[in-house]
């Protein structure tokens, strides 16, 4: 009894004390890219990252201990309760229009929401599900800290398939275009 009580105490102080995980796995499954880690670096404004709603997905709360680690300029917040925040409920409708998991990411004057649906894609063609959680964060995050965004822009007078123009318009918008 001893044991276990020692064990149980040992186990409740070490996760009060948030520490980071260490990631062990070859492919580095757990630790941000390369690529993720050298575009946070670069951040140098203020950029909060409000997880609401998001106690069912573990991973992106994750990956945002993970860009604070990184970067001191981005910081995090879980929230539950929407009525702790009025000026956020007030802002994006969370508790009332936006009811679901959503993470909010804010810079200065600039935010965007990103959907707990948006961190997985499905490809038709294998029948697979994909975790794009880091690369959407991370674009995310360079969305409201560019100065200006890139733009793209598309001649659709001739197209016969202009639906797919809009399919190619939305994911270029996620990748800060």
């Amino acid at each position: 009894a001893i044991v276990v009580a020692i064990v149980i105490a040992l186990n409740v102080f070490v996760e009060k004390q948030n520490i980071s995980d260490i990631d062990l796995t070859k492919e580095k499954l757990y630790s941000l890219s390369e690529e993720s880690r050298g575009k946070v670096s670069n951040v140098t404004k203020e950029t909060k990252i409000t997880l609401y709603g998001m106690s069912d997905y573990p991973e992106v709360l994750d990956y945002a201990k993970l860009y604070n680690k990184e970067n001191a300029n981005i910081t995090y917040e879980e929230l539950d309760d929407a009525t702790t925040r009025p000026e956020l409920q007030q802002k994006y409708g969370l508790g009332t229009s936006i009811t679901g998991g959503v993470v909010i990411i804010e810079a200065e004057e600039r935010s965007k929401i990103l959907s707990a649906s948006d961190f997985y894609t499905y490809d038709y063609t294998t029948s697979e599900q994909y975790d794009v959680t880091e690369q959407l964060l991370t674009n995310a995050m360079l969305d409201v800290n560019l100065e200006q965004n890139p733009k793209i822009f598309f001649v659709t007078n001739h197209a016969q398939n202009a639906d797919y123009y809009q399919v190619a318009k939305e994911l270029l918008k996620n990748e800060a275009n």
